[in-house]
C-alpha cells in the first residue's frame, strides 16, 4: 500500500501518551502520563511531539549508531575472549606452561578491554531523568578495574614458567588472588550488562546474565576451596578423585558454561539491536524521501498564485 503524504502529516501530528521519565524542556517538569499535543501543567507551553526529541531514553535500538557500534563491538570481544579464556584456564591447570601461560595473558587482555567497552554510560538523552554517567558509577569502576588483574593473572604465571621452568608458590597464590579478584569484579559488570538488556527490552538475558554473574563467581570460588582442602590432605584415595570431579564439574564446568551462553546470548542481541537501527534508519530516510517527493509534486499541482 502506498504511503500517502496526509498520512505521513497525520501521524505526526497525532497525538501520543508519554509512557516513560520524560522532563519539559522548559522547566524539567515531569511529563509521564500526558499526551504529547498537551500544554505543560508547571509552565504552560506545549508539549514538543515525540520526534523533536531523542527516544533512546526508552529504548536500546534507537541509540545513536555510534554508541551501538562500540557496544556490540565490547560484546563481541567478551564473547569469543570468554570462550579463548575457558579453554586456555583448563588448558593451564591441567598441561602447565609457559606457552599456555602467555596465551591465556594475551587473551585476558581483549577480554579486560571488552568489558570496558561494553559498560560504558549510555549516551546523554534531554528524557533522562539521571546523568547516565552517574548511572552504575561504582559498579562500572568495580568492573573496568577487577578485569585487568586476569591479565596480570596470566602473565605472573608466564614470568614463573620462563625464569624457574615450573610455577613457584608464592606466584601461584599470587595468581589465585588475581583471578579471585576478576571473578569478583565479574559480578557488577554481569548486574551492569543485564541492566543493559533490560533496555534492549531482552528480560530473559536480563535474568541469565544476572545469574550468570552470581553462578560462575559463586561455582569457581566455592570449587577452589574445595580443591584446596582435597590438596592439603583433608580428602584423599577414591573419594578425593570423586571430589574433584563433582569439584570441576559443578563448580568450574557447568557455572562457565552457563556465563559463555550468556555472552555469546548478548552479542546477539547487541548484533540484533545493531541492524534493527541501520534498517529503521533506512526506512525512515526512505519515508522523508517519499514525504518530499510529495510535497513537490503537491507544490507542482498547487503552485501559490
Amino acid at each position: 500500500m502506498p504511503i500517502r503524504l496526509e498520512d505521513l502529516r497525520a501521524a505526526a501530528k497525532s497525538s501520543q501518551p508519554i509512557v516513560g521519565d520524560r522532563p519539559c524542556r522548559y522547566c524539567n517538569y515531569n511529563l509521564i502520563g500526558l499526551k504529547s499535543d498537551q500544554n505543560c501543567p508547571e509552565c504552560g507551553k506545549p508539549i514538543s511531539g515525540p520526534k523533536d526529541l531523542p527516544r533512546y531514553a526508552d529504548q536500546m535500538v534507537n541509540a545513536p549508531l555510534r554508541w551501538l557500534k562500540s557496544f556490540n563491538l565490547g560484546c563481541t570481544m567478551l564473547s569469543w575472549s570468554g570462550i579463548a579464556m575457558t579453554i586456555l584456564a583448563f588448558a593451564l591447570f591441567l598441561l602447565p606452561s609457559a606457552g599456555v601461560a602467555i596465551a591465556f595473558a594475551a587473551v585476558s587482555l581483549f577480554w579486560a578491554v571488552g568489558v570496558w567497552i561494553s559498560v560504558a554510560p549510555r549516551p546523554k538523552s534531554k528524557m533522562m531523568m539521571i546523568d547516565p554517567l552517574r548511572e552504575w558509577h561504582l559498579a562500572r569502576i568495580c568492573a573496568r578495574v577487577s578485569q585487568w588483574f586476569w591479565p596480570i593473572a596470566g602473565t605472573a604465571c608466564a614470568s614463573s614458567f620462563v625464569t624457574e621452568g615450573t610455577l613457584s608458590s608464592a606466584l601461584a597464590v599470587a595468581s589465585i588472588a588475581c583471578a579471585i579478584i576478576g571473578l569478583v569484579g565479574w559480578w557488577p559488570a554481569g548486574a551492569i550488562l543485564s541492566n543493559l538488556a533490560y533496555w534492549a527490552s531482552d528480560t530473559e538475558l536480563a535474568d541469565r546474565l544476572r545469574n550468570a554473574s552470581w553462578i560462575t563467581a559463586f561455582g569457581f570460588l566455592a570449587s577452589a576451596a574445595y580443591l584446596a582442602l582435597i590438596s592439603a590432605g583433608y580428602f584423599g584415595g577414591r573419594l578425593g578423585g570423586f571430589l574433584i570431579l563433582v569439584a570441576w564439574t559443578g563448580g568450574i564446568i557447568v557455572p562457565a558454561g552457563y556465563g559463555l551462553v550468556a555472552l555469546w546470548q548478548l552479542w546477539r542481541m547487541s548484533h540484533w539491536v545493531l541492524l534493527n537501527h541501520v534498517t529503521a534508519a533506512a526506512r525512515d530516510d526512505r519515508l522523508i524521501a517519499k514525504a518530499a517527493k510529495a510535497v513537490v509534486k503537491d507544490a507542482a499541482r498547487n503552485p501559490i498564485r
